[in-house]
């Protein structure tokens, strides 16, 4: 169908300007007839955490997309205080986690 080409054709410049960092950002069966405008910002950003994650405690766990929908991916682990805020409006929780610079 065109909106699976279209949908490819997304998945191949979002790989392609994050040099591979981000495959797949649209899955299969995301873009339909409801579907008016698709809206993608790709940014890599490589800075240095002010605090470093050990690697050994980084451990494959559920990323939660929405309510429904998860996929497994690398979780980094560090116990320390961090600023934090939720909105319930959005539904979502922020996390600051500072870094160097």
């Amino acid at each position: 169908s065109n909106y699976e080409k279209v949908r490819q054709e997304v998945n191949a410049w979002v790989e392609k300007v994050t040099e591979s960092k981000i495959k797949n950002l649209l899955p299969e069966g995301t873009l339909d007839a409801s579907t008016v405008l698709i809206l993608v910002n790709a940014i890599y950003f490589k800075g240095l955490w002010s605090s470093q994650f050990d690697p050994k405690s980084t451990h494959r766990s559920h990323f939660h997309l929405d309510s429904k929908n998860k996929k497994e991916v690398e979780m980094m682990y560090q116990q320390s205080d961090y600023k934090m805020s939720r909105s319930d409006d959005l539904e979502v929780t922020a996390l600051e986690i500072p870094y160097q610079g």
